[in-house]
């Protein structure tokens, strides 16, 4: 099995392909391909994305990680409280090779399979489950230590 991209796939290449769910939105709304199984379900959560800073930067600047951590919990209730195609509309402009539904259909997508976050916090099972996959995909050779990466600025 060699990995193929989206449009060698759409093109004919292949019998399947694995994508990330916002980059085969497009495809899936234009129902030019259509999502047979999702493997992050069964992966369980993992900490995708994280903001990083080194600990003396926090330390210097404490008020505004402070500040930025509130407005990521303002951002993650608002979230909450609004459907994918609330949230395409408010920030659609800022991926302007997305379609507002393509968008909408991936964030959606996303929330379905418990992918979304609810808060900013990073939860250490989430973050051993991560590192132990990265172990056994050979990007890391000993588990990261949680206690000593993720903090909480305030």
């Amino acid at each position: 099995m060699r990995a193929i991209t989206l449009a060698s796939f759409i093109g004919g290449e292949g019998d399947f392909a694995i994508q990330h769910l916002h980059a085969a939105g497009l495809a899936l709304v234009r129902k030019e391909i259509f999502a047979v199984q999702d493997l992050a379900r069964p992966t369980g959560g993992v900490p995708w994305s994280a903001y990083i800073a080194l600990p003396e930067v926090v330390e210097k600047r404490r008020p505004d990680f402070q500040a930025f951590s509130h407005a990521m919990d303002r951002a993650f209730a608002w979230i909450a409280g609004h459907t994918g195609g609330e949230i395409a509309a408010l920030v659609g402009h800022r991926f302007p090779d997305f379609s507002l539904p393509a968008m909408a259909m991936a964030i959606d997508l996303y929330r379905s399979a418990d992918l979304w976050p609810s808060d900013r916090q990073i939860p250490e099972p989430d973050f051993l489950r991560f590192s132990d996959l990265l172990i056994r995909s050979g990007w890391l050779s000993a588990p990261a230590p949680y206690s000593m990466l993720v903090r909480d600025p305030g």
